[in-house]
């Protein structure tokens, strides 16, 4: 939770996992046929609610669901929970048990056994046919137990998480990573690099963090004082480079991070004018920009999306500083299964001074584009699509060449085999 320092981790079976057991939660169903353990189950699935980190958990009991759902707030008197919310949908009551005894709720909760159950849950909850009951677990444990009243629901804290991660820049894309919605994708990294605190990070991704911290106006939020900003950025740029030099690690993450200091450093010239020439000599190229400093870039694959890398390597693909005053829409073409899908991408960071928004929509095989630019004027705009095409205008919209579709060596036969 952001302004907080307390910390947990929900595992991919939906136990909350703290520093002690204060802050730990394990949870347990019982069905009309038996105790569920859902750390041991195989029909668990789990969600993050539109990239949000609030956790949804289902485990399939006889005819349907029990769903769980997490999320912290803050609320009234500086108090700050976790919330917990758990749905019977099925058509018979259920009973959830839970191992802290810290957990409060709107009810009184009775203090019973969990019959059956081979494990000290102090906290047991019946839960009927289609409804749903809330707990809330406090942070400071202070023996007050009075329910929090006033607090955010999970869609509320899912919108908010969702808000804040599109100040960056707000995507709609036909696209999956590691079977996640892109778009879902790039807010649960965003949000992951506002709340991964003061974690010791390798240099590229502290430079990656601050980017996504700086382009949603929370640049130094939990991470270095505002004051030593520069310094931490110059020590970690002078890390990636030392790297790039020695020829160790992903070079397009490298020139990422790099690109990230270079927009930190923006207003410090002489900075940046030495973060360029250090970069070059580590390529042994000579060059005034870090897009000269690494010349030609390859397409590279998307990093996993719990990557805190992830935007930068999207928003890359989506609008790439390509030098001077040059931006280039989709640099590395139109992916074959973003054909004849609409898709937008607003305010992509580009150069320190501009953010780039554009959408495509169809003409039969042909995509048009609008684009604005946020920024100074002379920003020349290029396509990866449609290489004949270019525009200094701030705003427009244009027809672009039918994307060339990548060959295949598939074909259609006769073969009588499927006759």
């Amino acid at each position: 939770m952001l302004g907080s320092s307390w910390r947990a981790t929900v595992t991919s079976w939906g136990d909350l996992v703290g520093d002690d057991a204060a802050s730990t939660v394990r949870w347990f169903v019982a069905a009309d046929d038996r105790w569920y353990r859902p750390a041991s189950e195989v029909a668990v699935r789990q969600r993050l609610v539109e990239g949000a980190p609030v956790f949804e958990t289902r485990v399939r009991v006889p005819g349907g669901d029990v769903v769980q759902r997490i999320w912290s707030v803050s609320g009234e008197r500086g108090r700050d929970f976790t919330m917990f919310e758990f749905e019977n949908d099925s058509p018979m009551p259920v009973v959830v048990a839970l191992t802290n005894p810290h957990l409060v709720s709107a009810r009184a909760l009775v203090s019973q056994p969990a019959r059956g159950l081979d494990q000290d849950a102090p906290v047991v909850v019946p839960i009927g046919h289609r409804t749903s009951v809330r707990l809330a677990l406090p942070h400071l444990i202070d023996g007050d137990s009075s329910w929090p009243d006033g607090l955010a629901d999970w869609p509320a804290v899912a919108r908010g998480w969702v808000a804040t991660a599109e100040r960056a820049s707000r995507l709609s894309l036909p696209d999956q990573v590691g079977g996640v919605l892109l778009t879902d994708a790039v807010v649960a990294s965003r949000a992951q690099a506002l709340l991964v605190g003061d974690a010791p990070l390798d240099a590229a991704s502290w430079l990656l963090v601050m980017r996504e911290r700086e382009a949603m106006k929370l640049a130094a939020n939990g991470v270095v004082a505002v004051d030593d900003v520069d310094v931490a950025v110059v020590e970690r740029a002078e890390s990636v480079i030392a790297d790039l030099r020695r020829g160790r690690g992903d070079v397009t993450r490298m020139r990422l991070a790099l690109l990230a200091a270079a927009r930190l450093l923006a207003n410090d010239e002489w900075a940046s004018g030495d973060l360029v020439a250090a970069a070059a000599r580590a390529r042994r190229v000579r060059a005034s920009s870090l897009p000269e400093v690494f010349g030609a870039v390859e397409p590279t694959s998307l990093p996993d999306w719990t990557s805190l890398a992830l935007p930068a390597f999207v928003d890359d693909r989506l609008a790439r500083w390509t030098g001077g005053d040059e931006v280039t829409l989709l640099p590395d073409g139109l992916p074959d299964s973003w054909l004849g899908s609409a898709c937008e991408a607003h305010g992509v960071m580009t150069t320190d001074r501009h953010r780039v928004s554009w959408a495509i929509r169809w003409h039969g095989e042909r995509p048009a584009v609008l684009w604005e630019v946020d920024g100074p004027p002379g920003l020349v705009l290029s396509s990866g699509v449609d290489s004949s095409w270019s525009s200094s205008a701030p705003r427009g919209e244009a027809l672009w060449s039918a994307p060339r579709r990548r060959p295949t060596s598939l074909s259609l036969g006769t073969d009588p085999s499927f006759n």
